[in-house]
């Protein structure tokens, strides 16, 4: 039985989603896991919650690549195995959709793997993953009207295909020659595939320039920026002395990969430069419902987690929380949140009352309101002695503070 024509355009146009939402996805992990999180997010643009938690949970992985990399790889290879039966539908047609019926039925029982995920692991919800799974599961029907002869013509298909395989045959039929050199095809596209994408998770031979910018260049871009005007806040956060040489004021969000491993820096620097380095705590939750100049609400739990450090800080423990809650594993943030009151040693009634008082709203308002005025579009964002510190420079912090503060022993500019 012929299938409809109509189910293998259909079949490749949601395959092109699938490719589409997962090579997204993954070009989203890499830049996540290079600490890029300032790039555009499209999950929260298009449906208004990050899919950022999922994409560095402890589940992202799968056999040394980003499950999204296998998704990339999965319905590439469904692709070639459609193109192949629609541009030989006389030879491969019933063959081609057959494997990529075997095929989708292995990619839906991964789909429902890692959509249970979201409800038993409490694995933050990833919407885009979860508009993926849906297509694989669309691509079932149409893949069977494609090939035409229901559920019982593909269980004869795959016991013929396996009488065929285990039967010593001379078979060299014109039919069995070209499924055979179609299957080696669609297996080469998929090794193709998969070398790709994991060259791509190999750093490139050619270092980035940002990188290695040369001392002289490092301060020109640095001094390039105008001086602007940060209030010398006692009541901030901080660590250091607030007249130590080297003061950075640094803009962060608990719910940004970018932020965390910028915190991790911090962590090494104000143990390196001691009293010579203060550090000065201020947030930009990147949620709208305490910051009017972010778009929606791209992390959800942001403004909560900024209200959950200054309670804390009103415990004297804003640096203890602020490094445990960046480094916590825990599955969400809420969690994390508790879990690094308790880690911290907060009383914990305390905290959890001050976490919703006016008190701390207020100190969240005023840096975001701040943040604003310094026209900070982006976290983490720091400032080094009252200038932004460039994006390209960020990467060389470390050496920028030791070239600052040896420019600091000559006349500046």
């Amino acid at each position: 039985m012929r299938g409809a024509r109509w189910a293998g355009g259909v079949s490749l146009s949601l395959i092109a989603a699938g490719v589409a939402g997962s090579g997204y996805l993954f070009a989203r992990t890499l830049a996540l896991r290079a600490g890029r999180s300032n790039l555009g997010d499209f999950c929260s643009t298009l449906f208004e919650a990050s899919c950022d938690h999922s994409l560095i949970s402890g589940y992202s992985n799968l056999f040394g690549l980003p499950v999204a990399a296998w998704g990339v790889v999965y319905f590439v290879t469904l692709g070639a195995l459609v193109i192949s039966g629609v541009l030989q539908r006389e030879l491969l047609l019933q063959p081609a959709f057959a494997g990529a019926l075997l095929l989708n039925l292995a990619g839906l029982g991964v789909s429902g793997y890692y959509s249970s995920l979201f409800v038993v692991a409490n694995v933050p919800l990833c919407p885009l993953c979860v508009q993926v799974h849906l297509v694989n599961l669309a691509l079932f029907p149409t893949l069977l009207v494609g090939r035409g002869g229901g559920l019982r013509g593909l269980a004869a298909s795959v016991k013929s295909a396996a009488l065929y395989l285990m039967r010593a045959s001379d078979d060299s039929s014109r039919q069995h020659t070209a499924i055979g050199l179609a299957f080696i095809c669609v297996a080469l596209v998929a090794a193709v595939t998969y070398q790709w994408l994991l060259l791509r998770m190999t750093p490139s031979a050619k270092p980035d320039e940002s990188l290695h910018l040369s001392a002289e260049d490092m301060l020109a871009l640095y001094f390039a920026q105008p001086k602007v005007d940060i209030p010398n806040d006692e009541n901030s956060p901080r660590t250091g002395s607030i007249d130590a040489a080297l003061r950075l004021v640094v803009f962060s969000d608990f719910e940004c990969p970018a932020c965390a491993a910028n915190a991790r820096t911090l962590e090494r620097l104000v143990e390196s430069f001691g009293n010579r380095l203060s550090v000065t705590y201020k947030h930009f939750p990147l949620n709208a419902a305490c910051n009017s100049a972010a778009a929606g609400a791209p992390h959800a739990s942001a403004c909560q987690a900024a209200y959950a450090a200054e309670a804390a800080h009103l415990q004297g423990k804003f640096v203890a929380f602020h490094n445990l809650l960046f480094r916590s594993k825990a599955d969400s943030i809420q969690d994390a949140i508790e879990q690094s009151a308790v880690a911290a040693g907060l009383t914990l009634d305390t905290f959890r009352r001050d976490v919703a008082s006016g008190r701390v709203q207020a100190r969240i308002a005023a840096d975001v309101e701040l943040g604003i005025r310094l026209k900070v579009d982006q976290t983490p964002y720091l400032f080094l002695n009252d200038r932004a510190i460039p994006s390209q420079v960020l990467p060389n912090l470390a050496p920028l503070l030791s070239e600052v503060m040896k420019s600091l022993k000559q006349p500046t500019q």
